[in-house]
Formats: structure tokens, C-alpha cells, sequence
């Protein structure tokens, strides 16, 4: 990764930890989003960040800043693909599954813009392979 693409990873992993304090489920933004609603669409609400839906966002903006600090795309790739999956299911559970109990027009842009930074930062991570090396993730 060049010093163009850690600067951008950065900015990335910065958006992805933003996103925790959009709002998610109407006004509800992800850390006050149980983790556990990522399987039961009738979770609670999270006691604390440890047990919502920002831990796993997290964890996926320190992979994104592991590959800004050390030029690892591999960590980036990890992290964007984590993100990913966490929003999609989480929208899969809750929205799409006809059991949650959030309507498509109550999900917030934290929601979206989580969705959209992650697919940024695989398209990145996508972007900064060295042609001359042969990399295998």
C-alpha cells in the first residue's frame, strides 16, 4: 500500500468508528444496538459498548488502522469484509427477514453508511495490490 492509500485506509477506519454514533434503527445508533440482534431480532437494548453493535465495528476499524500503520492490505481486506457482514446481517435479521422490527425507511444512515465505507475499503484494499508482486491474501 502506498502513503495515498494508508492515508485513505485511515480515513476509512476513522468512518467506520463515526458510524457507530449514526443513527442505525430510527434514532438508535450502534452502540446502543444489542450485539445479540445480530441472531434475535427481539434483543434489548446493549448495556455498554462491550455488548453492542459497535464492538464488532471496532474491531473491524483496528484492522483497517493495522493496515494504514503497517501497509498490511490483508488486514484491510479482513476488516472490510468483517464490516460487511456484520451490517449485512444484522440488516438480514432486522429488516429483510419479515421478523425484525425495523421498517427499510427507519433504517438510519449509520446503517448505509457503514454498508458503503466497508465495500470502500475492499475496493481500496482491492486497488492497492502491487502488480509486480505476486500477493496471495
Amino acid at each position: 500500500m502506498g502513503p495515498l492509500a494508508r492515508l485513505v485506509t485511515l480515513l476509512l477506519a476513522a468512518a467506520l468508528v463515526g458510524a457507530c454514533f449514526l443513527p442505525w434503527a430510527g434514532s438508535n445508533p450502534a452502540h446502543v444496538i444489542a450485539l445479540r440482534s445480530l441472531v434475535d431480532a427481539d434483543a434489548a437494548r446493549a448495556a455498554g459498548w462491550s455488548t453492542s453493535l459497535a464492538l464488532p465495528l471496532c474491531v473491524c476499524a483496528g484492522l483497517a488502522l493495522l493496515a494504514a500503520l503497517f501497509a498490511g492490505r490483508p488486514w484491510a481486506v479482513v476488516g472490510g469484509l468483517l464490516a460487511v457482514a456484520v451490517t449485512a446481517v444484522w440488516l438480514l435479521v432486522n429488516v429483510f427477514s419479515g421478523g425484525g422490527h425495523v421498517s427499510v425507511r427507519d433504517v438510519g444512515v449509520g446503517a448505509w453508511g457503514t454498508l458503503v465505507v466497508a465495500l470502500l475499503l475492499l475496493v481500496l484494499a482491492g486497488a492497492a495490490a502491487d502488480p509486480r508482486r505476486a500477493e496471495v491474501l
